[in-house]
């Protein structure tokens, strides 16, 4: 008898460790905050807040060359699929010479095209329900005079629910009008 409780034990112990997480299943809730908020439709202000501000430190951190596995492992966090494509194709370069020959990297550069918008997080940012599993985080930029002015613009982060977690799905620019306000 005692064998058998053994056996069995061992037998749950694998269904825990191999087979619930794979289902998509958490036994144990990473955070009080997630467990709520997987039972919510949309995410809280807080958590994009936190989700956009690690996406940006993420992008802003490849600017460190390193191997292509590593890279797409931490955009993989952040971006949707289709997303992390285009924003590796048009901003990810490969070092060609020197000690980090062989390596990838998004090099620095005032062009903040594909990145996370500077959000002031004030009554300006808005976060907007979207069709199906879809967010829309904006903010209305006014004309400022400066030495790179650009004219009023909207830039819209879009958040898609990607197997189950919230990931950047696109970057908007909307010169001229306001969207969502």
């Amino acid at each position: 008898m005692n064998k058998r409780r053994k056996n069995i034990a061992a037998y749950l112990l694998a269904v825990i460790i191999l087979v619930i997480p794979t289902a998509g299943i958490s036994p144990i809730p990473v955070s009080k905050v997630q467990a709520k908020e997987s039972k919510t439709a949309s995410p809280s202000r807080e958590t994009v807040k936190q989700l956009l501000a690690g996406a940006y430190q993420m992008q802003i951190d490849l600017n460190k060359p390193k191997p292509l596995r590593e890279v797409k492992r931490e955009t993989g966090k952040y971006m949707a699929a289709e997303f992390e494509r285009r924003f590796l194709k048009e901003r990810l370069v490969i070092e060609i010479t020197g000690p980090d020959k062989g390596r990838w990297s998004v090099p620095g550069s005032d062009d903040m095209y594909l990145f996370i918008p500077d959000y002031s997080w004030d009554k300006r940012t808005v976060i907007q329900k979207g069709p199906g599993q879809t967010l829309y985080v904006s903010q209305f930029y006014p004309y400022e005079e400066g030495p790179w002015s650009i004219g009023n613009h909207t830039e819209t982060v879009v958040l898609v629910k990607e197997a189950g977690k919230w990931k950047v799905g696109n970057i908007l620019y909307e010169e001229g009008k306001k969207l969502f306000h």
